[in-house]
């Protein structure tokens, strides 16, 4: 049986829970509730308008990520902080068909 230690939603939506394992190692869990993300992107990905998408420096949105995800992402060194590390990387993540909920845009691939 494993023993919680601690746990807390934070206010966004964040869960953080720290366990013990059956080993008596310390387990540290993440999770949020995305839902709410998923329905937004997909409501910008149906009225997506690529003319329309560039702000003033040329920049668009392509995607919309849970935290959870943005800390997996840091976890594997793509990202660090609120800045993308690695570029290649980093679309080539969004490019993936398995993520293509979190995409608000058309989907086609990032080069």
């Amino acid at each position: 049986m494993t023993e919680i230690l601690y746990d807390q939603v934070g206010r966004h939506g964040m869960r953080s829970t720290v366990l013990l394992d059956e080993g008596g190692r310390p387990l540290i869990r993440s999770s949020q509730n995305v839902a709410g993300i998923l329905e937004q992107n997909k409501r910008e990905a149906i009225d997506w308008q690529p003319t329309f998408q560039r702000n003033a420096i040329r920049a668009r949105k392509v995607a919309s990520l849970p935290f959870v995800v943005w800390q997996q992402l840091q976890a594997a060194g793509v990202v660090k902080g609120t800045r993308v590390v690695d570029e290649k990387a980093f679309l080539q993540f969004l490019s993936d068909r398995d993520v293509r909920s979190l995409r608000t845009d058309n989907g086609g691939r990032l080069a």
